[in-house]
């Protein structure tokens, strides 16, 4: 997305701009809400930050308890609820959220990206995840 690069590249403020104009566009998208608090997050704007994670988590619940598990979107709308969850510091909600998940789902990599998620940190999410490859380098994974 333009405003992830915007933000990588030190432009929070233009960041936010493209992300509100992208969730006009799109406004169910429970990715682009959460988004948004992370670029308020980024700018240091911690109460605005918790408010577009918590609208996120209200959003994504409605949509989990008028959806059966059966539904092709369901794994992904609890990956994003877990992350929110995480951003909004209640990590041991989000891991219990992703391992029940992680214990359902047969693909691989769908595993793997839950995996990597439940490793994740607040902090690991808004600024990258620092991994060291095996020549000893740290590379931030964004």
């Amino acid at each position: 997305m333009k405003a992830d690069f915007q933000t990588k590249l030190g432009h929070p403020d233009s960041a936010l701009i493209t992300a509100k104009l992208i969730i006009k566009k799109w406004p169910k998208e429970i990715s682009n809400t959460i988004s948004i608090g992370e670029y308020y997050e980024i700018k240091g704007d911690t109460i605005s930050a918790a408010g577009y994670y918590k609208k996120a988590l209200f959003v994504v619940n409605h949509i989990l308890d008028s959806i059966g598990v059966n539904n092709r979107r369901y794994g992904s709308r609890q990956i994003e609820k877990a992350k929110a969850l995480i951003l909004l510091n209640r990590p041991e909600k989000a891991h219990a959220i992703l391992k029940n998940l992680f214990d359902k789902t047969s693909s691989e990599e769908s595993k793997k990206s839950i995996e990597e998620l439940m490793e994740m940190s607040k902090h690991d999410i808004l600024y990258g995840k620092k991994k060291t490859t095996s020549n000893g380098t740290t590379m931030t994974n964004w």
